[in-house]
């Protein structure tokens, strides 16, 4: 049950106990992770059984725009958002340190200093993921928001609060799922700890959780005089860069860090992280001796760390200079399941799927040579799905590696007109004798006139200023014999 304590915090009241019986109970299934070694397992419940499906979609809608504004506040604030929804961004980044590295080169800056890339993966984050900890920081995120609001915009955030809190705290405390068992009978499941992998908002709490413990420990670490060239994560995969100023304390910055994230929940210990780290010595064009010497502990070709769908390796430049260098990284497990060419979709459809890999690894790749080396791997891929080989070329000679620039910025452009969203209300009309009569009749007036007898003024005024049709059926071949062709 929720409680709010006269302190002003939401946490935990006492469970009421009692039997569900005759609920319906999302069905638990086990995902094997075969990239592991040894190979490990996760439960996970079907998000479209879940029996509190309208709330989590509700809750999971609101905190995602909470993230959104605590994250927009930072960057005001002139400090660099954490939480990434994609890896192109966080290739921009990369991208923006090594302009800043080759400049420091240039200029004879940080010479005699190293750098370093750490990556650090969450253990098991949703399982271990305390409730009290989830509702200390989900709380702690809404009374940050309320902070940054002023006015009439601060009340509606108090009231948020009150509205959300609660809502959060029952569906934490009220996580079921069911299994079969070999006699056939159903077990039904109280999870008690974590939250579950595959509800509609397990994602932004673990994200909104997270980023509230993140903030604090990055301002501790600021305190104390160390502020990260980098600093991401992608649910539970960490990423950071760093300069190492003495080379003498190389690798005690990434202890520091696996020590603070291990401490982000110090009371219910929730997080445990595992890392890795790649460090190089930065050159000195000028001293041709400096040079010999470092040539030798230069990163081997293929050291580096993989991060999501990025393979980074730290490298040099022709002048000896250091660099972070983005390719394409694939698991040991992933398999080459590309769309067939005997597939039904439309020939259309079939080209942008195909030509949509080519462009994430133009968009990703900083170098021509690791576009390449990905576009061929792909190439030989969709050749053993049963495309053939001419087919392929006239898909990748749409994506060009010198148009790199270009495809950015229309991405950009895109992204900034909305694109993908829908443009306007879909309305969905049933495939039905008279039905679509009523829609072209529709579309010869003001379309809320013919919503007037169904809806008060109040709520016409709220309806958009666009519709438009969504069949609910799709049109079957005894259909349209029926129509004779006609459509």
């Amino acid at each position: 049950m929720a409680q709010h304590t006269e302190g002003g915090t939401w946490g935990l009241g006492e469970v009421v106990k009692e039997r569900r019986e005759k609920a319906e109970i999302t069905p638990i299934e086990v995902l094997m992770k075969l990239h592991k070694t040894p190979i490990k397992s996760r439960p996970v419940g079907r998000a479209m059984d879940s029996q509190t499906k309208v709330y989590e979609q509700l809750v999971g809608g609101v905190l995602t725009q909470v993230l959104e504004d605590i994250e927009n506040d930072r960057v005001r604030q002139g400090k660099k958002r954490i939480v990434l929804t994609s890896t192109l961004p966080y290739a921009k980044i990369v991208e923006d340190i090594n302009k800043t590295w080759e400049e420091e080169f240039s200029e004879g800056k940080k010479l005699n200093e190293g750098v370093e890339r750490l990556g650090y993966d969450v253990v098991a984050l949703y399982p271990s993921l305390k409730l009290e900890f989830m509702i200390r920081m989900i709380d702690k995120a809404m009374v940050l928001r309320i902070e940054t609001k002023k006015g009439e915009e601060k009340e509606k955030a108090i009231q948020l609060r009150n509205i959300i809190m609660p809502l959060v705290i029952f569906m934490l405390e009220h996580q079921f799922c069911s299994t079969i068992g070999k006699d056939g009978k159903k077990t039904v499941w109280r999870q008690v700890t974590g939250i579950s992998i595959g509800s509609s908002c397990s994602g932004i709490l673990a994200n909104l959780t997270l980023l509230m413990a993140e903030i604090d420990m990055l301002d501790k670490l600021e305190a104390q005089g160390i502020i990260l060239s980098a600093y991401n994560r992608y649910v539970d995969d960490i990423t950071a860069i760093n300069d190492v100023k003495e080379k003498n304390k190389k690798g005690e910055l990434f202890k520091m860090l696996e020590a603070e994230l291990n401490n982000l929940d110090p009371i219910g210990d929730s997080i445990r992280v595992t890392g890795e780290q790649i460090y190089a010595d930065r050159v000195n064009k000028q001293d041709d001796q400096v040079s010999k010497q470092t040539e030798k502990e230069q990163p081997e070709k293929e050291q580096g760390l993989a991060y999501l769908d990025l393979w980074q390796k730290l490298v040099r430049g022709t002048l000896g200079q250091i660099k972070l260098e983005c390719g394409i990284y694939r698991k040991k497990a992933a398999a080459d399941m590309y769309i067939l060419p005997s597939s039904a979709h439309s020939k259309k459809l079939k080209q942008g799927i195909l030509k949509g890999e080519f462009l994430r690894f133009v968009t990703l790749c900083s170098t021509e040579k690791e576009y390449d080396k990905a576009s061929d791997r792909y190439s030989k891929a969709l050749q053993t799905r049963g495309y053939s080989a001419h087919a392929v070329n006239d898909v990748r000679k749409l994506v060009k590696w010198e148009n790199k620039k270009d495809i950015l910025i229309k991405r950009e452009e895109k992204k900034k007109k909305g694109k993908g969203q829908a443009p306007g209300i879909p309305v969905v009309i049933e495939d039905k004798p008279g039905l679509g009569e009523w829609w072209e009749a529709c579309t010869g007036e003001r379309i809320t006139n013919s919503f007037g007898s169904f809806f008060s003024e109040a709520e016409v005024d709220l309806l958009p200023h666009r519709l438009f049709k969504c069949v609910r059926t799709t049109e079957s071949l005894a259909d349209f014999v029926k129509k004779g062709g006609r459509r």
